[in-house]
């Protein structure tokens, strides 16, 4: 028996058997990941997970610390939040806002003023000052931090590191804006 022919049934076994599992291994990587690992914060689709940065060795609850959370409410049922917005030591709302803006997929702002006289004038295309739709009035964009309406500008009020800003559309009711007179002069 020449080598040759004692090699045929190895290659037929091995076409027969190995090639055909080798193809649904490869199946099953395409359908299920691409065999990355989940631990190295691949998860499943291939999409790098949000639990902490391994490169650099960081928990998941020491980045989130060092992060902002920016919301954007239309007030028609559309939102757009921004997660994990770098934060940095004495940021302010407006510091934040404009974060998002720069996001590649952000938001457009248009403001006016720094510090205690900073006014946002517009987000996106809904300017202060839009008529509602059902005659409810006038819509203008306000304001919370960590949940907590703010009744001082932008341009002043701290976010924490962790925190979170929503920003909202809507009309001004007279107790949303009690003591702020320096906002809207010509409401009481």
């Amino acid at each position: 028996m020449t080598s040759r022919e004692s090699s045929a049934p190895t290659s037929r076994v091995l076409s027969l058997v190995v090639l055909p599992l080798a193809c649904v291994a490869l199946a099953l990587a395409i359908a299920f990941g691409d065999g990355r690992p989940a631990a190295a914060g691949w998860t499943a689709d291939g999409v790098v997970s949000r639990s902490g940065s391994e490169e650099e060795g960081t928990p998941p609850a020491e980045e989130a610390k060092r992060t902002v959370t920016v919301v954007v409410d239309y007030g028609d049922g559309v939102r757009k939040v921004f997660y994990s917005l770098a934060w940095k030591d004495e940021m302010t709302v407006l510091d934040a806002l404009k974060l998002a803006d720069d996001h590649p997929r952000g938001i457009d702002v248009d403001f006016t003023g720094t510090g205690s006289s900073a006014f946002i004038r517009r987000i996106d295309d809904l300017a202060n000052g839009t008529e509602l739709p059902e005659g409810k009035g006038k819509g203008y964009w306000m304001f919370r931090v960590d949940g907590e309406m703010s009744k001082r500008s932008a341009g002043v009020v701290a976010v924490a590191a962790g925190g979170e800003v929503v920003w909202f559309f809507g009309p001004v009711k007279p107790a949303t804006f009690e003591g702020v007179e320096h906002v809207f002069p010509d409401r009481k």
